[in-house]
């Protein structure tokens, strides 16, 4: 379920839903952070990969699976930069990141998830 259009979130989140009323044991990864209010659900428990930035916004891996959702800590842009991006190009991005927060909060009356790439695991039992 690649994509962050409202479509394939309102898909995936169908998608989870109807996996949960089945009542599977089900693991699912994702960067989507709008399905960390999936949680909700008793059934469900969230986790998320530990990271750690350094003092130079560069992002590590420390290969450890934690209880819980990765927002706000999403490092999409960070990692673009990491990447070798142009740097005018990440401040346009955090730019339209504000933007589309600012957008999200008007649409959501003060839910807001950041529109980054993040990855979430949850479990369904």
């Amino acid at each position: 379920f690649r994509g962050t259009t409202s479509a394939g979130v309102g898909l995936c989140w169908a998608i989870c839903e109807y996996l949960i009323r089945l009542g599977n044991f089900t693991i699912l990864s994702t960067h989507m952070t709008e399905l960390c209010r999936l949680d909700l659900y008793p059934c469900v428990k969230q986790f998320t990969m530990k990271t750690m930035m350094s003092d130079r916004g560069v992002i590590s891996p420390l290969y450890e699976t934690v209880e819980g959702d990765a927002v706000p800590k999403t490092y999409g842009i960070n990692i673009a930069a990491q990447s070798g991006i142009m740097p005018s190009v990440i401040a346009e991005a955090y730019s339209l990141r504000e933007q589309l927060s600012v957008s999200l909060v008007a649409q959501t009356a003060g839910t807001v998830l950041e529109p980054e790439d993040t990855r979430n695991v949850f479990h369904v039992y």
